[in-house]
């Protein structure tokens, strides 16, 4: 930082000021993008599970437009009668993002009013973990369910980042 010679000291504090502030302001971005604000990390890793703890999630709070992302759904062994679980993605959610994929592989998908039906086949009497990978195609909030079989719904939400 040159500060020219002739500059009064009144100048040259506010010029020391301004520089370290935008020093402070660049660095508290730094520091909240690499804690996961901005995106992956720390941050904005976050779990969720229904009341009667059937259907638990792993996901970001703050994801990019456009980005990859995967949504990973545990599912407990008593709501898998005969291999297969109905996994329910709401409407919104579906209409809001673009899957690429879901592991393992639906064997067959239904529209409903509110929910998309993906059945799934799955060990019988043990716990599953389906993943699902998406992208954002709007920015803003995604507020969505997610429901397995008849159990209790899962709300979620993503701060969807340009």
């Amino acid at each position: 930082m040159n500060i020219p010679p002739e500059a009064s000291p009144q100048e040259r504090r506010r010029t020391r000021m301004v520089h370290h502030v935008g020093i402070t302001i660049f660095l508290l971005i730094l520091l909240s993008a690499l804690a996961g604000l901005l995106g992956k990390g720390p941050l904005s890793k976050v779990e969720e599970q229904t009341a009667d703890a059937t259907l638990r999630s792993e996901s970001c709070r703050f994801i990019r437009y456009q980005a990859p992302m995967d949504l990973k759904l545990q599912i407990a062994a008593p709501t898998l009668p005969n291999g297969m679980v109905e996994l329910r993605l709401s409407k919104n959610f579906v209409d809001d993002v673009e899957i690429e994929h879901i592991q393992p592989e639906p064997e067959t998908q239904t529209a409903g009013p509110k929910f998309y039906t993906y059945a799934i086949r799955v060990e019988t009497n043990a716990p599953s973990e389906i993943r699902i990978r998406f992208a954002a195609s709007h920015f803003g909030r995604l507020n969505y369910q997610v429901r397995a079989g008849e159990g209790e719904i899962l709300h979620l939400q993503h701060f969807v980042f340009p």
